[in-house]
């Protein structure tokens, strides 16, 4: 792919599969989170409202990539949030592991999102340089 055009089909479907991935992910979470804390060996809260507002984030996460993937000119506030966020999210998930409050599991779940983040951050780059080339 020629570094200065932008390849709108990739990133719209990428786009697509960083929405896909946190619906999936809520959902996994949504109907297995007992059962998984319990597999893991991890405390298992009485009242689970850290694990559904986490669910919740995740979620509108996964609306706000499906938005930008309509339309890949508008929106990268989102994206940049959304890169923010998972940053966030693994610095998190390593700092518990490091402590021992949770499982290596999370951080590989949490290097996924790195790595849908540096997506994210290239498309953000490209799309700067394709615009600059296009004098736009």
């Amino acid at each position: 792919m020629d570094s200065k055009k932008l390849n709108s089909t990739y990133y719209r479907r990428l786009f697509i599969v960083r929405a896909t991935w946190n619906w999936s992910l809520t959902l996994l979470l949504v109907l297995t989170w007992r059962k998984f804390l319990t597999y893991f060996d991890m405390f298992v809260p009485e009242l689970p409202v850290w694990i559904f507002l986490s669910c919740g984030l995740i979620f509108i996460s996964g609306i706000g990539n499906y938005i930008v993937s309509r339309n890949l000119d508008k929106n990268h506030a989102v994206i940049q949030i959304d890169i923010l966020g998972r940053i966030l999210f693994t610095s998190l998930f390593v700092y518990y592991y490091l402590m021992g409050e949770s499982h290596i599991i999370f951080v590989f779940v949490a290097l996924g999102d790195m790595i849908i983040a540096a997506l994210a951050l290239e498309f953000l780059l490209r799309y700067k340089r394709n615009k600059k080339a296009l004098g736009n």
